[in-house]
């Protein structure tokens, strides 16, 4: 899941919007790792992950 903020930034999507995008784009689902019956991450798990992945890269620098 650690890809959907790259995802988000790479194409400027709100977190909505790459909840979205990862339900109609199968290139976006294949991107994460996701199979056709696997589960789409809502908004707040993408939203939280950002947030984790700055707080990781924030600390590293």
């Amino acid at each position: 899941m650690y890809r959907a903020p790259f995802l988000r930034t790479l194409y400027n999507l709100a977190d909505e919007q790459v909840e979205d995008q990862i339900r109609d784009r199968l290139s976006f689902a294949r991107f994460l790792g996701l199979g056709l019956e696997d589960a789409v991450p809502d908004a707040t798990t993408v939203r939280v992950v950002l947030l984790l992945c700055c707080l990781i890269i924030n600390h590293l620098i």
